[in-house]
């Protein structure tokens, strides 16, 4: 992910950065789990202002889970849209977004959070206006003889 969105990020002066700790396996779709990274971080850098930063990590989560968050440097929402970004169509203030990026169609971050209830996991948003945004997801470990579940064919 980082190689394919770091020429974006660097186009616009913002530094991309990455964080990884041995984490235990996760079971899934790997494509799908490669599209919750990728729309999330092209989130940040689409509300990333040039000169700001997003950074993306990945660790392990309380022994059961691993995390992934990924956090930006730029304009924040307003609790009353934090309480509204996961829905389908929902648009943040198209101010907030970085001058020259094209507006998206407000579904991303409804795919994204459907793609991690498909995962049995946890999707979280924080956001402080001025401040930037965080979003945080928690995916469970496969368990000692847990059967694996396949979620698409590959």
């Amino acid at each position: 992910v980082q190689q394919n969105l770091l020429p974006r990020a660097q186009a616009h002066q913002i530094h991309l950065t990455l964080e990884t700790a041995p984490t235990p396996p996760i079971w899934g779709d790997y494509d799908r789990l490669m599209q919750i990274v990728s729309n999330l971080v092209e989130n940040g850098l689409n509300h990333t202002p040039t000169g700001g930063r997003v950074h993306l990590a990945v660790r392990p989560y309380g022994g059961k889970a691993v995390e992934l968050t990924v956090q930006d440097t730029g304009k924040g929402m307003p609790p009353e849209q934090l309480d509204r970004i996961f829905e389908r169509f929902y648009q943040v203030d198209k101010s907030r977004t970085r001058e020259g990026v094209r507006s998206g169609s407000g579904l991303g971050l409804s795919i994204v959070q459907e793609l991690v209830l498909l995962h049995n996991g946890r999707i979280l948003a924080k956001s402080k206006e001025g401040e930037g945004s965080m979003f945080i997801v928690r995916l469970p470990v496969r368990q000692q003889g847990e059967p694996s579940t396949v979620i698409s064919g590959r």
